[in-house]
């Protein structure tokens, strides 16, 4: 009977699909294994984008011509005026409605990256069907398995299944580092799991552990035995799509305080939130007013329990008010940037003064959110010291806050130069100026700057899938990360040339309206936060694209740097550099850090 039993095993074994059999059905990515680049090359897209960017330099050059329509021969200005007509008719007008029509549904304006995104939708959703035929009861079936690596039937079904990965590989609009590599990693995985060998070409173990890289055979045991657990998980939480996953998960809401909204707040799209203090909490005394940035939803604040600002700051005994961009409409098209760096911030802190009269305000702003308020503090400094009046508010937390912009030492050269290259003002209006930039396209100068974003979030998310909570932990930063709000037009285009290109802030040329005259529409002095006795808590992070530390508030203010050890002196600026990127809050660890040294800061 035992003899039997090896006899049947063995017969199994080569019979047994092999790994390099399954792998030669499906051509491995060639196009980005022969560009070996480390980022993505989104080469359709940037080919439309360009030949978009023709069509509207034609049409403005026609628009000029026409304009001497009385000096031009008859037959000039008739041919000049049909083909002026026809292009708007046939290409201009048809590529504005789909743009402003993507924008106003939540979809992609570029046609490429919405077929990307299905692509890498369906492929996930082929991999959870693959995932299926292998397990029962939630757990990886080895008998299921050996059919289908063994039999006929399992083979021509594995072989089918393989085709259509590959047909959705060779129809996929990018190259390079892409999010659909990351799935196509995950789908080497299950092959090696199916049939218990290591891909020989090269040993990679996609989402390995740091104790699986040895090679051995113990090693790869183990590997196994991981990514069975992996696939368990995911499979369970159907999350192999991994941004609809984060919908379902979080049923498109995040946030975990409760807040009541401000009566009498609602400014266009905005509002003003109010956390209340929760019942077993003693309040300390102190008012903060939080400022979220413009192209992302104010939970950033407040992802999740135990990953929420808010929460933290609510349970040190802090009354909190929260300032809620919105979703800005078809109505704010045209509001400027001095509208969110300023009326707004007028406005609300003095419903925040009149609710908590002869209470002090403090102030805590993330990302551009804190860009905006430095110029903000800077010229309420500036009327106050005019009018022989103490700052109302002098100490402020400054979150991953860029303030300088030029193209040496603030880090922010790579971004002024995608900037150069793609973006066109004029384009910008005659594609969204009516329905204000969709955070789509914001999101592709920010990857432009991270090399293979989309791979990296997407493979930390299924490396991080061999536990289960974490899986359901990183849902609502998922989320987060992949709604945000659209960005005001009209602000959105002073923002990139007066911030980002001109570096205005730095260069002390950046002007604000004023009920002082002399100040009215000058140059705010921001060096009179210093003089008003303003202190700035300036935290960031050492890995930080977005904001990095040459950029910060300490770059052009002299501020001290301070380890992260050092107490608090009074009366100077901190900077505190943490081993982080821009979202540092979704680490616990560096959370909780944050909210002691917050607390220490407004309390002495």
């Amino acid at each position: 009977m035992a003899m039997e039993k090896v006899k049947h095993k063995h017969k199994q074994d080569q019979n047994r699909l092999s790994i390099e059999q399954i792998l030669s059905w499906i051509n491995l990515f060639p196009a980005r294994y022969a560009l070996k680049s480390q980022t993505a090359v989104n080469w359709k897209s940037e080919f439309a984008g360009f030949a978009v960017r023709q069509l509207f330099v034609g049409k403005h050059y026609l628009d000029t011509l026409s304009l001497y329509w009385p000096f031009w021969p008859p037959a000039f200005s008739l041919a000049i005026g049909f083909q002026r007509q026809a292009l708007k008719k046939l290409l201009i007008d048809p590529i504005k409605t789909t743009a402003r029509i993507s924008v106003r549904t939540g979809r992609h304006p570029d046609i490429f990256a919405e077929q990307n995104d299905w692509t890498k939708s369906t492929y996930a959703k082929l991999i959870y069907d693959l995932c299926g035929q292998c397990i029962s009861d939630g757990a990886f079936d080895m008998d299921k398995t050996l059919r289908l690596t063994t039999t006929e039937q399992g083979k021509n079904y594995l072989k089918k299944a393989v085709a259509e990965f590959s047909w959705l590989e060779h129809n996929y609009n990018s190259w390079g580092r892409t999010g659909l590599e990351a799935l196509k990693d995950l789908l080497k995985c299950f092959f090696m799991l199916i049939t218990e060998q290591p891909i020989h070409n090269n040993g990679e173990l996609p989402y390995c552990l740091k104790d699986e890289h040895a090679k051995t055979d113990q090693a790869f045991k183990h590997y196994l035995k991981s990514m069975r657990r992996r696939f368990e998980n995911l499979y369970a939480e159907k999350a192999f799509d991994v941004y609809h996953y984060a919908e379902i998960a979080t049923q498109n809401k995040i946030g975990c305080s409760a807040y009541n909204v401000v009566p009498g707040s609602k400014l266009q799209a905005s509002t003003l939130r109010h956390y209340p203090l929760p019942a077993n909490v003693t309040a300390n005394g102190k008012i903060l007013y939080l400022a979220s940035p413009l192209i992302n939803k104010p939970e950033i604040f407040d992802l999740a329990p135990g990953k929420s600002v808010i929460e933290g700051l609510l349970q040190k005994g802090f009354e909190v008010y929260l300032l809620d961009n919105g979703e800005p409409g078809a109505f704010d098209t045209g509001l400027s940037l001095s509208f969110y760096g300023q009326t707004l911030h007028d406005a609300y802190l003095d419903l925040i003064a009149k609710r908590h009269q002869n209470r002090e305000i403090m102030v805590m702003a993330y990302c551009m959110a804190g860009t905006l308020m430095v110029p903000y503090l800077a010229r309420r400094a500036q009327e106050r010291l005019a009018r022989n009046e103490k700052m109302d508010i002098c100490k402020v937390v400054l979150m991953a806050t860029p303030i300088r912009f030029d193209d040496d030492s603030s880090g922010q050269g790579p971004m002024r130069q995608v900037i150069r290259k793609y973006y066109d003002a004029h384009l910008m209006d005659e594609l969204f100026g009516d329905v204000n930039v969709p955070p789509i396209i914001i999101d592709l100068g920010m990857h432009a700057i991270q090399p293979g974003v989309r791979y990296n979030n997407m493979y930390g998310f299924f490396r991080r899938a061999f536990d289960r909570e974490a899986i359901r932990d990183s849902a609502p930063f998922i989320y987060w990360l992949t709604h945000g709000t659209n960005f005001p037009a009209r602000a959105h285009k002073q923002w990139i040339q007066k911030i980002y290109m001109e570096n205005q802030i730095e260069n002390r040329t950046y002007c604000l309206p004023s009920k002082i005259p002399h100040l009215d529409g000058r140059p705010v002095d921001i060096d009179s936060l210093p003089k008003a006795g303003v202190r700035f808590l300036d935290y960031g992070g050492a890995r930080d694209p977005i904001s990095p530390a040459g950029s910060c508030l300490s770059s052009i203010m002299g501020c001290e740097k301070f380890c992260e050890k050092t107490e608090f002196r009074t009366g100077m600026h901190r900077h505190i550099e943490k081993n982080a990127g821009h979202i540092f809050v979704v680490s616990e660890k560096l959370l909780s850090e944050f909210i002691d040294l917050v607390t220490d800061f407004y309390l002495n």
